[in-house]
């Protein structure tokens, strides 16, 4: 889902530029507002993954290295 959000957003941008230079406001309009949801969808996806990263680390740190410590130790 992350890869097909960030393509549609450099569609949008690249099809902005169109507009700009082509200079049609109402449809660069309509691209501007589909940007910002595009970036706010990603920046969402960002934290997410950031949380996930986040609690795996805790997992890692907090239960599995103890874990593996005690196994090797016997």
């Amino acid at each position: 889902a992350g890869e097909r959000i960030r393509i549609a957003y450099e569609k949008k941008c690249k099809q902005l530029s169109n507009y700009e230079v082509k200079g049609e406001d109402p449809s660069a309009d309509k691209t501007r507002a589909a940007i910002r949801d595009l970036d706010t969808q990603i920046t969402v996806s960002i934290h997410s993954v950031e949380a996930i990263s986040r609690r795996i680390e805790t997992l890692r740190d907090k239960e599995l290295h103890p874990q593996l410590l005690e196994l090797v130790q016997g």
